[in-house]
């Protein structure tokens, strides 16, 4: 298996350097961090896919409110990026979780499964779920 290729990049190098590196690749993973900066908003103008972990507290509630306007920006100029959010320290004993799954679902945003959350725990948006890895399954309409 190859080793794969590492690169540190910051502010709009994300965007200008990272694209040209993207080409050599069939997949391109940038790891923005979680805050508000330059390199994030470089990043979500040039991703197709945004997989964003978070936690199920509402403080992380409150701190996506400001990825998602971060996101309506970039989604101006980058009309095709997809997000996916991965749910993290996810504890089955408060209602954190499922509070959190009702937010996301609002938004109308998309909850990759994941080993401590059941696909089924996931709420259905627009007659759609997602397997363990993610895929989007069609359900049938009745």
């Amino acid at each position: 298996m190859p080793t794969p290729t590492t690169v540190r990049l910051r502010g709009k190098a994300v965007f200008d350097e990272g694209k040209a590196l993207a080409q050599n690749y069939k997949h391109t993973v940038i790891d923005a961090g979680g805050r508000d900066n330059a390199g994030l908003h470089n990043a979500f103008l040039l991703a197709d896919l945004a997989i964003v972990p978070t936690g199920t507290s509402g403080f992380d509630a409150a701190a996506m409110t400001d990825l998602l306007e971060v996101h309506e920006v970039a989604a101006d100029y980058n009309p095709d990026l997809r997000l996916k959010m991965l749910l993290t320290r996810i504890d089955p004993h408060t209602k954190d979780d499922q509070e959190m799954l009702k937010f996301l679902q609002e938004y109308k945003l998309d909850v990759l499964a994941s080993s401590r959350l059941r696909a089924r725990d996931i709420p259905t948006c627009n007659n759609a779920r997602f397997d363990d890895r993610g895929d989007r399954q069609r359900r049938p309409s009745h």
